[in-house]
């Protein structure tokens, strides 16, 4: 189950994002438009405008990705389903290679 914690904003000008995030970790599958191979990965945190997570190929920004992510069930409200899937586009927004040298930091805006 993942955790929900609101990450407080920084002070003004010290912080480029404009929307406060949600420590989530949800499964979320990448894809480039029209790649049929596709990347999974865990989110570090969502906002209403994106997400944050770590993957092992350094995509360039402003690459437009096709993204699934995955939410499960709580199984409230008498739903069966295992788990929820949005479907949505997102552009990579910043790219940031991690300290192993093997991943990278990838943050993406929806796109609407």
């Amino acid at each position: 189950m993942a955790s929900e914690k609101l990450v407080p904003m920084p002070l003004l000008g010290t912080d480029r994002r404009r929307r406060a995030r949600l420590k989530l970790a949800y499964e979320i599958r990448l894809n480039h438009l029209g790649n049929l191979k596709g990347y999974k990965s865990v989110t570090n945190n969502i906002s209403a405008d994106g997400f944050f997570c770590t993957v092992r190929y350094a995509p360039k920004l402003r690459d437009i990705l096709v993204c699934e992510l995955v939410i499960p069930a709580s199984g409230r409200h008498g739903s069966s389903a295992r788990e929820f899937i949005l479907h949505y586009r997102a552009e990579v927004v910043r790219v940031v290679s991690e300290p192993d040298g093997h991943s990278h930091g990838v943050a993406c805006r929806l796109m609407c």
